[in-house]
């Protein structure tokens, strides 16, 4: 193990890869092919940790630590300016993850969704990441969120206003996009009803 410590990223990558081919049929091929892709990140080839993570999956469907290597995978993904894949995965492992691993998570998701212009999806993140993150950097999301909510339309807003829980801190601007659009279409009854029965917004 010392030895290993003095070799580079790549050289214990291309070992531990060696080891899992030797080795292929037993579990401890999955923990060496785990390794490999973080080695592989680790060393800037993002490429090489995408094809030991797959390997890893696809061979050894039952192995235990298969969500941290998901979730590594999902990094990869991002590494490979691959947002679309990494939301897919994020969204699967998201809920099985240790709560000390989730800020980071819903910060990487969201930062994906709104790569590729999912404002939606990118908002419902940022809800999650106010959650979860310091409250020192709730200020910061909360304007970020502020930020994707004005680009959505109508039926998004509505969508994420039934959806998200009623003392979720995006409904606030949620409920503001609303009343801006009822203003916006004359409606000034429901306009006045959104308002004064979100008590934050007065």
């Amino acid at each position: 193990r010392r030895e290993a410590q003095l070799l580079s990223p790549e050289e214990r990558a291309t070992r531990l890869e060696a080891f899992a081919e030797r080795y292929r049929s037993l579990d401890i091929a999955a923990e060496a092919l785990h390794d490999a892709g973080a080695e592989w990140r680790a060393a800037g080839r993002p490429d090489r940790a995408a094809r030991a993570l797959g390997a890893l999956l696809t061979e050894h469907p039952l192995y235990a630590r298969a969500v941290e290597a998901k979730y590594l995978l999902a990094l990869v993904d991002l590494d490979l300016g691959r947002p679309r894949d990494a939301l897919a995965t994020m969204g699967t492992v998201y809920p099985k993850l240790p709560d000390g691993t989730k800020p980071e998570a819903a910060a990487r998701a969201a930062d994906a969704a709104l790569a590729v212009g999912a404002d939606a999806d990118a908002v419902r993140w940022l809800a999650e990441l106010a959650r979860v993150a310091p409250p020192d950097q709730r200020r910061a999301v909360l304007r970020r969120a502020a930020d994707a909510v004005d680009r959505l339309p109508f039926l998004d807003v509505a969508k994420l206003r039934e959806e998200l829980p009623s003392d979720s801190p995006v409904q606030e601007p949620l409920a503001m996009k609303l009343a801006r659009i009822q203003l916006h279409l004359a409606d000034y009854p429901r306009a006045f009803i959104l308002v004064t029965h979100d008590r934050r917004l007065l």
